[in-house]
């Protein structure tokens, strides 16, 4: 298959663009567009518990706002850092390069973080003193601009762009190389960011780290936040077979947060970014860089990313059938509706819109699957390098020589030494592999690179999200998919995600603010919506190539009758 080296592209998304005209002039645009991604949250949660929410948070922005309840992301490996670029970008990540959390480079011989380098150092300050100068990474594997890059380069330093998350790889993808403020909560507690952006940090940052905003949970257990919801009847009981237990904090309620610690660590801090507690962190800090980057508060538009992090975190652990993921959607819409007053009350309510998406989705846990009579299970991922290994060893007649490089995000990398030691062509040994792992238990179907772009097969609709993840620089030799209801796992407990199963592809998609059309949709849309509807409410060009497409009938291009 044929692929537009990167530079072509970039040349493409600078140089190559489409007019959009303007809005009518009747109509003012909002001088605040915020993008909120909840990670892991799959799309039929507010619709499944749509009644239990309060007013002012999802229930508000459903209801008064355009809610599509059929957005699905297009392509196939389905993880954090894919989600948040394409969500940033309009693009997929065969355009925008981040195909995976991590991935094999085939020239480097080497596996990749998504926002990995050596090149940026960590910044993080408190209580006046500057902590920390281990190594940050950076948003320079991204290889087309963010929609924060177009603001800047349409309005300048006259526009801000703020990008916040409790995960790295998430803030660094959204807000893009020419972010104003990017951070992120980091394992002392406090929030952090790259040397990429330079060595400040921001004043309203050292405010909310002064505080030691991630202490306050110090002693203190995870409970249930609604007495008039019951939990049983809404999410199932409290104790299944399949629950991991978090970060030491059990598998049942209350989940404690310091158990036998004297003082917060590293320990501490991870376990309250897994729970609903550090998206109270994470808004505290959005309410502050609204308030003193006076976003939407200029002629000029800014742009708000906030990824909540925690969400996913306790998906993976208690799956999303628990009452944990119940109670962490729960107070997310409590957390939202906290936000969206400060807006109404900082911006005005006619002055900003809101999107609200997800990443991914997951799928439920095995143990629940099973218990319903459907075939489930997990893959781990080493014990089929290991078996891989043993097979190509045989059917070579080698002698315990290592093949298998990585396997990373569903793809199997195969080491360039052994097939040169060997003098094999590597297209050989690769379908060869994939012939064998499709035949493995709880595989779906395998193909090699060239299989991607060849032919039709039973699985045309996957093959072709398949290859909307794919990038040959940047991708394995065989691409392995699991079945319905199977996934690559890291622990015999908990869940996960990455398939191009329905499950892990449906998200929100909900839009809510100035000039935004209200009504609850089946129209088909993806996350990639996001860029080219808000670049036409801020009157920007989006690159003539992006691949999200603005839904009809969503602007409101007039306010006359």
């Amino acid at each position: 298959m044929q692929t537009v080296p990167s530079r072509i592209i970039l040349a493409l998304f600078t140089t190559t663009l489409f007019i959009t005209p303007p809005l009518h002039a009747e109509t003012k645009r909002p001088k605040l567009a915020v993008i909120l991604v909840y990670d892991q949250m799959r799309g039929d949660y507010l619709t499944r518990w749509q009644h239990l929410f309060q007013e002012g948070g999802f229930k508000r922005v459903c209801q008064e706002g355009a809610w599509f309840q059929n957005c699905r992301y297009p392509y196939g490996i389905t993880m954090t850092a894919a989600g948040h670029a394409s969500i940033g970008t309009g693009c997929v990540p065969s355009q925008h390069g981040i195909v995976g959390n991590d991935w094999w480079e085939p020239a480097i011989q080497k596996t990749v973080y998504a926002v990995e380098s050596d090149r940026w150092k960590k910044r993080i300050w408190a209580d006046g003193i500057a902590l920390g100068d281990e190594t940050a990474g950076s948003p320079e594997r991204l290889l087309v601009p963010t929609l924060g890059n177009l603001l800047k380069e349409k309005y300048g330093d006259a526009s801000k762009v703020i990008a916040i998350s409790a995960k790295d790889r998430s803030a660094l993808l959204m807000g893009g190389t020419k972010s104003d403020a990017t951070y992120w909560l980091d394992k002392s507690g406090y929030f952090a960011t790259s040397s990429f952006f330079g060595d400040r940090v921001h004043d309203w940052v050292k405010k909310v780290n002064n505080t030691k905003p991630m202490d306050r949970w110090f002693g203190k257990s995870w409970e249930r936040c609604r007495a008039d919801v019951n939990y049983d009847k809404e999410a199932g009981p409290d104790d299944v077979v399949g629950e991991g237990n978090g970060i030491g904090q059990g598998r049942t309620f209350p989940h404690p947060f310091s158990k036998d610690k004297t003082k917060p660590d590293k320990d501490y801090y991870e376990a309250v970014v897994t729970s609903p507690m550090a998206s109270d962190v994470i808004v505290d800090l959005a309410i502050e860089a609204i308030r003193a980057e006076k976003l939407g508060q200029r002629e000029t538009p800014d742009l708000l990313c906030v990824s909540f992090s925690s969400n996913d975190l306790v998906g993976h652990s208690w799956g999303p059938d628990s009452q944990e993921v119940l109670d962490v959607t729960l107070r997310s819409d409590q957390q939202l509706k906290r936000l969206l007053d400060e807006l109404d009350s900082t911006v005005g309510k006619d002055n900003y819109v809101v999107t609200i998406s997800a990443d991914h989705g997951v799928c439920p846990l095995s143990e629940v699957l099973k218990a319903k009579g459907i075939d489930a299970g997990r893959l781990f991922a080493k014990e089929m390098i290991n078996d891989a290994n043993k097979f190509l060893n045989d059917y070579y007649k080698t002698n315990d020589q290592k093949w298998i490089a990585e396997g990373i995000n569903t793809w199997i990398a195969i080491r360039s030494a052994t097939i040169l030691a060997n003098k094999l062509d590597r297209e050989e040994v690769a379908t060869v592999l994939a012939r064998w792992t499709e035949s493995q238990p709880g595989v779906w179907f395998a193909r090699t690179r060239s299989e991607l772009g060849v032919g039709a097969t039973p699985e045309e609709s996957t093959i072709k999200a398949l290859r909307l993840s794919y990038r040959p620089e940047r991708s394995g030799d065989v691409i392995v998919v699991p079945k319905p209801h199977y996934f690559f796992a890291f622990a015999i407990t908990g869940t996960s995600h990455g398939t191009p199963h329905p499950y892990d592809r449906h998200v929100p998609g909900v839009y809510y603010g100035a000039n935004i059309k209200p009504g609850v949709r089946d129209t088909l849309i993806n996350p990639q919506a996001i860029v080219p509807t808000y670049c036409r409410l801020l009157g920007i060009e989006p690159p003539a190539n992006i691949y999200g497409k603005m839904p009809d009938g969503l602007i409101i291009e007039s306010n006359s009758p």
